[in-house]
């Protein structure tokens, strides 16, 4: 049975995406879903081991808390941001959840980095990144190390950003070759890397043409993607979810 130090960053990712999508559910429920998903060939944490992950994470005060305008002093953010971190918070209160502190650390990197990016898309980003420092803690060499595939993903779509024109994205495409990994621990991701145009790993089967086009950006990892699925769906006719 896996134990809480034993347990691979893909493991805790799987972990943290049903408990950040079903917030209620105890470890049982949790392992319950990890179970139902598996196939004989993997194993399944301990339900002590799946509590473990979750509360390490969540105590993690400080940063999880819900930002807002009258601890931005404290966060030591750029004030150009702020109007954007507060379209972000009202954006995130719509959904259903919060703009946390680090959510708003990352998005405020983003917006520096890529000043032209729409609110939407900047939050994908920094959500995305949050969700990866949560999985595990600090963001550095050691997490890739852990081989933590997303975090060079997103680093090289933030130097390459092939939203900006079609040379852009024909320069981030080519990049692949060995430059940048697949993002195979996100589906959406996934998905919206080979819209773009990027040849899948060969474990990644899709049964579509892709449009070699910029989609919209994922949905945060917080957030539940059935909207995102359902507007992919309806722009390229086809169905992501059989």
């Amino acid at each position: 049975m896996a134990k809480g130090k034993f347990i691979t960053i893909n493991e805790k990712r799987k972990i943290m995406e049903i408990h950040f999508l079903n917030p209620s559910l105890a470890g049982n429920g949790i392992r319950s879903i990890l179970q139902t998903n598996s196939d004989n060939t993997q194993r399944v944490p301990s339900i002590r081991s799946i509590q473990r992950v979750i509360g390490d994470k969540l105590q993690q005060q400080a940063e999880n808390q819900e930002w807002a305008i009258h601890i931005a002093d404290d966060s030591n953010l750029p004030n150009p941001h702020l109007a954007m971190l507060s379209r972000l918070s009202l954006v995130q209160e719509i959904e259903g959840y919060n703009l946390t502190c680090r959510d708003a650390k990352w998005a405020s990197h983003i917006k520096s980095i890529a000043p032209d990016l729409a609110d939407n898309d900047i939050l994908s980003i920094a959500t995305q990144y949050s969700f990866e420092e949560l999985l595990g803690g600090k963001l550095d060499h050691k997490s890739m190390d852990n081989k933590d595939l997303m975090i060079g993903f997103l680093n090289k779509l933030l130097i390459y950003q092939p939203w900006v024109s079609n040379q852009h994205r024909l320069e981030f495409i080519y990049a692949f070759k060995s430059k940048i990994p697949f993002p195979t621990q996100s589906i959406t991701w996934s998905i919206w890397t080979y819209c773009v145009g990027v040849c899948p790993p060969k474990e990644l089967n899709f049964e579509f043409d892709s449009p070699q086009q910029i989609p919209s950006l994922p949905p945060s990892p917080f957030n539940a993607p059935d909207r995102w699925f359902k507007e992919m769906e309806m722009i390229w006719n086809v169905n992501f979810r059989k």
